[in-house]
């Protein structure tokens, strides 16, 4: 009987050890579980706060873009106006000139902006949307200016030639 009753107490400390085991083990997760969900909000404030300075940097950048946009468009009618009230011969070289400046700033713009835009692309894909939304009529209207600077010019030398006397034409039509 003795060993019988050892057997029944060494089954009792065995489940009894086998509770207090399920017990830490439940402890251990709940500790781990609490490790990783504090980490998780540290992950998600970092990650909330790089996007705030990224859009920060969106908006200064298309600020700058359009600044620059807006210096070049008051640039090119100053050019115009200049060219219309000096020069009656080479217009249409200018107008040429002044229409690959203008394709040439707008591809520029357009190289830039997307080139940015692939580099940000999965942090702030939603802002680059909204700023491309603000961006594209800009560019829009950036596109239809050599077309505007070809008619003023067109117009100004049919003036001038009016004035002086000789035939008007257009250099636009006629080459």
């Amino acid at each position: 009987m003795d060993f019988t009753k050892s057997i029944k107490d060494a089954g009792y400390i065995a489940v009894g050890a086998g509770v207090i085991g399920f017990q830490q083990a439940q402890v251990r997760r709940r500790e781990i579980t609490s490790g990783v969900t504090r980490r998780a909000h540290g992950a998600r404030s970092c990650a909330e706060n790089q996007l705030g300075s990224l859009r920060n940097q969106v908006a200064t950048h298309s600020a700058s873009v359009r600044t620059n946009v807006e210096d070049q468009a008051l640039g090119a009618w100053e050019f115009a106006n200049v060219g219309l009230a000096g020069v009656t011969t080479g217009i249409t070289d200018t107008a040429s000139g002044f229409t690959g400046t203008a394709s040439g700033l707008a591809g520029t713009a357009t190289d830039a902006a997307t080139g940015f835009a692939d580099d940000v692309r999965e942090f702030v894909e939603p802002v680059v949307g909204e700023a491309r939304v603000r961006v594209e009529p800009i560019v829009e209207q950036l596109q239809a200016v050599p077309d505007h600077v070809v008619r003023a010019v067109d117009a100004g030398r049919s003036k001038v030639l009016g004035l002086v006397g000789v035939g008007t034409g257009s250099p636009a039509t006629a080459a």
